[in-house]
């Protein structure tokens, strides 16, 4: 064993497996909000994991992990209105927390959550200018449905609901194919994703000044082999947090 290190060490895959591939840390022994998850992440030199990441490291599967409760992402969904009256949502999960607002501002957040029952904040928003143009580029904006969006996973003619829905390839970008096939493996047939829907933004966004920051989140519920993406979290509320090493970049579907 000794010598196969040795070996290893020479050939410089030591650090490449262990410094630059992702690496998961454990997750939080308690349920907590975005304020507390953020800092639980950065105690360990990490970041929260991305909603893309959570699934690729399948963090349900694992029962003695409290898997099978709520976990909350450094994913954020911005929600705005056009000057149509259409809504929309953004989406971005940068893991530089220098651009990731939910990274660099949770407190504030979840103060305004506490205190306001809502987060807004103006778009010309130094942050939020910089996650919008972000999410253009990457195509992440997407047009707020007005119901639960529940997509099979199931392949078929080498496509499915979720690996071809516009909503998912924004949360997922390149990914959300492979995505789409791990959760099918894995004994989800589904995938819903909750966002606000239309009626409840008409009151709190006003107008097109403003945008209302959420968190992303995820459930797993095992009675309805459900896979539950939750766009719509106020910042207080509270899941399970785990921190990652080396995070991955979005890159967006083509």
């Amino acid at each position: 064993m000794e010598t196969e290190l040795i070996e290893i060490l020479k050939r410089g895959e030591y650090r490449k497996k262990l410094v630059r591939e992702p690496v998961l840390t454990e997750s939080s022994q308690e349920s907590m909000g975005w304020p507390r998850a953020v800092k639980f992440a950065a105690s360990r030199d990490t970041v929260l994991l991305s909603l893309c990441e959570a699934t690729i490291e399948g963090i349900e599967v694992d029962r003695k992990d409290k898997a099978d409760m709520y976990h909350v992402l450094r994913t954020t969904a911005v929600y705005l209105k056009d000057r149509s009256g259409k809504y929309f949502v953004a989406f971005d999960d940068s893991p530089d927390p220098r651009k990731n607002i939910l990274l660099a501002r949770a407190q504030e957040g979840g103060d305004a959550y506490s205190m306001k029952g809502t987060w807004l904040l103006p778009r010309n928003d130094y942050f939020i200018k910089k996650l919008l143009a972000r999410a253009d580029k990457h195509n992440r904006i997407v047009e707020v449905e007005e119901r639960p969006q529940k997509l099979t996973t199931q392949h078929v003619d080498g496509d499915s609901e979720f690996s071809s829905n516009r909503t998912a390839k924004a949360l997922y970008g390149r990914a959300v194919e492979t995505c789409g096939r791990l959760l099918h493996k894995r004994g989800y047939p589904a995938v819903v994703i909750y966002e606000a829907s239309p009626a409840v933004l008409e009151s709190r966004l006003k107008d097109f000044d403003h945008v209302e920051i959420k968190g992303v989140g995820l459930n797993m519920n095992y009675f309805t082999s459900q896979y539950q993406i939750v766009a719509n979290y106020p910042l207080f509320f509270s899941g399970f947090a785990r921190g990652m090493h080396n995070p991955r970049e979005f890159e967006k579907a083509t």
